[in-house]
């Protein structure tokens, strides 16, 4: 045991040790000189009680000294091992390695306040030894300045340990928060973009699949027009109107906006050999590059294009801006009506007039066919048209720009034929 203790400590012990020693036998050579009526034995008395009392606290020293090295180097180890695992758990993401290092610091600070209550009861037991030995002033004041010394140390250490461990827990909880709020949102985010990018295919494959069709069921002797431009038709949705026309043969086409799909109709009714498209045009510049691609695909018998502009139009108590009526020539029974049109940026629920407008026109079975159904304007346009004017929907959104179809609640068709 006396290895452990440090070399400065014996020393120290060992000359206040010697000096006592000496001191006392300077005394007991005075008293011996100076010998009358038993002074000499009075004085021995009082050399052995201080030299039982010096002894006693050196040997006391020598064997708690180790004692107390070891619990403040266990209590410096603590707090360092404190100290690496918040280290470690800043480098991590706050997950389970987080939750761990909670438990470690926990057992950590238990450990350090036990043995902080152990050495204050060691230095206790060392106080209770000390007070029994004959009392000398002198040496008692020494022992209460070294206990409370011990006891301030013991303190500070304890103090200090269990702020690190409390800076430690709640750094620890913060990570672990954070770590978790960044998982969810990046789960969250990868989510979307999974989502957006499954969606993006289906368009993509749709896309691919349409425009593949509409070659082999038009036939067409030069390229057909881009079919991914913004004022473009897509793919998708332009041969399911394709083939609803090879197939159905509908005589009276109305659509309500012009552009690619006025070409694609144009040459769907000249291979069916029957049925003509009306487009219905806002804007002159449209309207004439419209015309234009029906003069290059050489279809212009099989599709008008008319140019009406946007005026106020009354439907019930409300006002909408909408195609002008009068400046149209429609036929008077509609088979399929298509609505492209106005454009949503020209006012609020700007395609809801369709058919408050032109239902009494519609075929018994006309299907109408209503493009950008995802948007909110036109999700309430759904809405009105099934609540107000007796028709009903078939299916759900369909198709890349999302389109909805309605027909007739008393049509012997509920649908265009889908393949």
């Amino acid at each position: 045991m006396l290895s452990q203790v440090p070399r400065r400590y014996l020393v120290a012990v060992l000359a206040v040790t010697a000096t006592s020693v000496l001191a006392m036998i300077t005394v007991a050579c005075i008293l011996l000189a100076v010998d009358t009526d038993g002074a000499a034995r009075a004085g021995f008395a009082l050399l052995a009680a201080a030299g039982s009392i010096v002894t006693a606290a050196s040997v006391a020293g020598i064997f708690l000294l180790p004692r107390l090295r070891r619990i403040w180097i266990r209590n410096r180890r603590a707090r360092r091992r404190t100290l690496d695992d918040l280290a470690r758990l800043r480098g991590a993401d706050g997950g389970v390695a987080g939750a761990r290092a909670v438990r470690g610091v926990n057992d950590k600070a238990t450990q350090a306040v036990a043995l902080a209550r152990d050495l204050q009861a060691s230095v206790a037991r060392l106080e209770t030894a000390m007070k029994s030995v004959p009392d000398v002033a002198r040496l008692h004041r020494l022992l209460d300045v070294t206990s409370q010394q011990t006891r301030s140390l013991v303190q500070r250490e304890a103090d200090a340990t269990r702020k690190e461990v409390g800076t430690s827990r709640t750094e620890i909880l913060r990570v672990r928060k954070e770590g978790d709020a960044a998982q969810r949102e990046s789960a969250r985010r990868f989510d979307r973009v999974e989502r957006v990018t499954a969606e993006q295919m289906r368009h993509l494959y749709g896309h691919v699949d349409g425009l593949a069709a509409l070659y082999t069921m038009l036939g067409p002797a030069q390229a057909l027009p881009p079919l991914l431009a913004d004022w473009a038709v897509g793919a998708d949705l332009g041969a399911h109107l394709v083939r609803h026309v090879l197939r159905e043969r509908p005589a009276a086409i109305v659509e309500l906006g012009s552009g690619v799909s006025t070409v694609l109709l144009a040459m769907a009714a000249r291979q069916a050999g029957h049925g003509h498209v009306t487009s219905v045009e806002h804007d002159q510049q449209y309207a004439l590059r419209t015309e234009q691609m029906l003069r290059e695909f050489g279809v212009t018998e099989y599709a008008t294009v008319q140019i009406s502009p946007l005026v106020p139009t009354v439907v019930g108590d409300e006002t909408y801006s909408w195609y002008d009526l009068a400046q149209m020539t429609l036929p008077a029974t509609i088979d399929l009506l298509i609505v492209d049109g106005p454009p949503g940026r020209t006012g609020p629920m700007a395609r809801f007039p369709a058919v408050p407008q032109l239902r009494d026109r519609f075929a018994r079975d006309c299907v109408v066919v209503l493009d950008d159904a995802r948007r909110d304007d036109e999700v309430r346009t759904i809405d009105r048209w099934l609540a107000e004017y007796d028709l009903k929907l078939t299916g759900g959104v369909r198709f890349m720009t999302g389109t909805a179809e309605l027909v007739p609640s008393d049509a012997t068709t509920s649908e265009i034929t889908h393949d």
